[in-house]
């Protein structure tokens, strides 16, 4: 099997897959008095302090959904991946234009970049019927076609 992650992601839930594995995950994360992730996906009780809805409307802190999306695509790979051992996979996006109400054309450069800064080594998207290869150059920076936008 390849060392591939498919992503169809929507403004509710993500689902991760790999072969005939699938995992999904609200789009949701919790967070400790320290700023610590204590939940993903899953409503937790107790320990959490503040809840992280990471596509709703008039989320207000920019450099805070980039961590916590980190964070989500981190544990989504753990997830679907436990007990194998894999290195830094190519991660394809499917479904992108249910997040452009809230990230409002930014969707393709965001989660290209969050997938990068959570381990992925070749990040594919496809939109409009048409899949653009993002790999990250010597520098670490990407560039992804205007046609995204």
């Amino acid at each position: 099997m390849k060392n591939e992650i498919t992503i169809k992601v929507g403004l509710s839930h993500f689902v991760f897959s790999r072969g005939d594995k699938s995992v999904e995950l609200r789009t949701i994360l919790y967070l400790d008095a320290k700023g610590l992730v204590v939940g993903v996906g899953t409503d937790t009780s107790g320990t959490a302090v503040r809840r992280i809805d990471l596509f709703k409307e008039g989320y207000s802190d920019p450099s805070d959904r980039g961590s916590a999306l980190i964070s989500f695509l981190r544990f989504g790979f753990s997830e679907l991946m436990k007990g194998i051992v894999f290195v830094r996979p190519t991660v394809r996006f499917e479904n992108l234009d249910e997040l452009k109400p809230i990230l409002h054309g930014y969707e393709p450069w965001l989660l290209a970049l969050m997938a990068f800064e959570s381990g992925a080594r070749v990040v594919e998207i496809t939109k409009a019927g048409k899949t653009q290869i993002v790999r990250k150059n010597k520098n670490g920076h990407f560039s992804i076609p205007e046609f995204f936008f």
